[in-house]
């Protein structure tokens, strides 16, 4: 059976800690559905945070970022089968996989939006809009849609399905503090 591509995903959050930031992709993956967050493979004895940092350099031009939370557990989507189909058609290593498993991380950039730029090569944005995360799992392709309910989930972005309203503020992580000896 086919095994899953390690992979990271982030969520750039605002200073108010209630809009994420989503990133349209050059062409379209399935029609009407362009955006989605950063996202890439890990390479060979790469961290995920260091695949983080560096995917996001490759994506959208800057890896200026606070990293506030980490999913406990990656979590994965499978390619459904026209998927899997296109991109065997277009040759792509991405067709040697089952699917991905995503690290989520929750971070927020130092400075700003100002350092977002799509000069690189190969360009994978194009553009990029502020949206509640409940918008952001509208926006993206249907068949990564609950995986991008879980990584919300797990960084605290959306509520756990059944429970009260998808938007709220992101409470920051509790600081452990050490004992001070008496």
């Amino acid at each position: 059976m086919k095994s899953f591509r390690q992979n990271v995903c982030a969520v750039l959050v605002d200073e108010e800690r209630s809009r994420v930031l989503v990133f349209r992709r050059v062409g379209d993956v399935l029609p009407g559905h362009r955006w989605q967050f950063p996202q890439g493979g890990l390479r060979a004895r790469e961290s995920p945070e260091e695949g983080l940092r560096r995917e996001l350099e490759e994506e959208i031009g800057t890896a200026d970022v606070e990293v506030l939370r980490k999913a406990r557990k990656p979590i994965r989507y499978e390619y459904p089968p026209d998927i899997v189909r296109k991109l065997k058609a277009e040759g792509s290593k991405l067709a040697r996989y089952r699917g991905q498993e995503q690290h989520w991380f929750l971070a927020r950039l130092r400075r700003g939006t100002a350092r977002i730029h799509f000069d690189h090569q190969p360009r994978e944005f194009d553009a990029f809009r502020w949206v509640s995360p409940a918008k952001a799992m509208q926006l993206v392709v249907p068949f990564k849609r609950d995986a991008y309910r879980k990584g919300l989930e797990a960084l605290g972005l959306v509520e756990p399905r059944g429970t009260a309203p998808e938007r709220r503020r992101i409470r920051p992580p509790r600081r452990r503090t050490a004992r001070t000896p008496r």
